[in-house]
């Protein structure tokens, strides 16, 4: 049994997690609630913040162990029969991590080829619930009829939720940012709209003032029509035709620089057109002011970019917060099946420290917050409403 000062300090931890947590989530729901048009992402969003809400609300059951433990006393059988739905809550909200980071990477590095509309995130999101139910069978076996076994292969369920859950962060994670890194150098920002919609090509080269000639312009709007035909999935694609279109008895101011850049945007690869770094000239202000500008994203980017960065943080928080867990439970397995003993101080201090993983359940509205501005300015809204 735990000394007294120890089960007071995880006492007001879990009071803590549970006074914050629960408004924190139901906030979230509001906000992403109230929108018309749900993507898979929002829909996930939503099934992550029912599950930490449920987490929240039954975290009350490990205050009535607690308390009962400082009154000299052990929980009952029905409290810790209770604690399944706790287990169960958590586990959902572990799965429901993963499935959001492949969201993203569907989202992001599959935008033709969806595999998450919002029909099949809801189906996600009931599946996530049935595995995170399932896995956690064993915890009601262990209380009727205790055994090492058993108690093992629950660990060894958590254990697999886990990883699949961290695989699924760090490869998903790193092939969004990859991707996007891959667009920012070539001078392309893909906009992909929430629902895996069509995406838009923006570069900046396009907003700079140039001198077409009529013979010219026409040639480019054949080029960008024989574009679009032969592309069908690329709708705003900028692809002009060779410079040997044009008519070579054409002249006048600006059609030699023109020329150079469509011959430049010609011999890059068909999907996406190579970004020039032109010489600022004479004449050019905005080139002398900023030479080497890096792309603005478009509207939809942009809004890709800060939600990815805020979900990449709340996974980031949720591997530190179950890491002091998954060390104490490698330890208990290692002197549960080992001759060789870790010291008993290093597994309590570790025990004392598993409180820390709920905070996962209760801290995503500040990451939310700190993340996305527009999560901050649709909270306010929200509270003005309300209030």
């Amino acid at each position: 049994m735990e000394a007294p000062a120890s089960i007071i300090v995880g006492l007001v931890l879990y009071i803590s997690i549970i006074l914050f947590g629960i408004p924190g989530n139901c906030l979230i729901l509001r906000v992403y609630w109230v929108k018309k048009r749900k993507s898979s992402t929002h829909i996930l969003i939503l099934g992550l913040a029912w599950a930490d809400l449920f987490s929240c609300i039954f975290l009350t059951l490990r205050v009535a162990s607690a308390i009962t433990y400082l009154l000299g006393d052990k929980p009952g059988t029905f409290l810790t029969f209770m604690h399944f739905l706790l287990q169960t809550a958590v586990a959902t909200s572990v799965t429901l991590t993963g499935v959001i980071a492949f969201d993203r990477y569907d989202c992001i590095c599959r935008s033709h080829r969806r595999l998450l509309s919002p029909k099949w995130a809801k189906v996600a999101f009931g599946c996530c619930l049935i595995y995170g139910a399932s896995i956690n069978i064993p915890f009601l076996v262990n209380i009727f009829r205790p055994a090492e076994s058993i108690e093992a292969l629950l660990y060894g369920f958590q254990i697999l939720c886990y990883i699949s859950a961290l695989a699924l962060i760090v490869f998903c994670y790193s092939k969004v940012y990859r991707t996007i890194r891959r667009h920012v150098q070539v001078g392309v920002w893909s906009s992909i709209s929430t629902d895996g919609t069509r995406p838009e090509l923006h570069n900046d080269s396009m907003n700079s003032a140039r001198a077409v000639t009529p013979d010219c312009r026409g040639v480019e709007m054949k080029s960008v029509s024989h574009a679009v035909a032969n592309n069908p999935g690329v709708s705003n694609l900028w692809k002009p035709s060779a410079p040997a279109a044009c008519d070579s008895s054409v002249t006048g101011p600006g059609t030699a620089r023109q020329r150079s850049e469509l011959a430049s945007y010609t011999e890059g690869p068909s999907d996406y057109p190579r970004r020039t770094h032109r010489t600022p000239t004479a004449g050019s202000g905005r080139d002398r002011r900023r030479p080497n500008r890096r792309p603005r994203l478009g509207g939809a980017s942009s809004l890709q970019s800060k939600t990815t960065r805020m979900l990449l943080v709340t996974s980031v928080v949720f591997l530190i917060v179950w890491l002091p867990y998954w060390i104490w439970t490698i330890l208990e397995l290692w002197n549960t099946y080992s001759v060789w003993k870790v010291h008993d101080n290093v597994v309590q201090a570790l025990s004392r420290m598993n409180t820390c993983l709920y905070l996962n359940n209760a801290i995503n509205p500040i990451l939310y917050g700190l993340a996305n501005r527009r999560f901050r300015q649709d909270c306010r809204d929200s509270l003005r409403k309300i209030l």
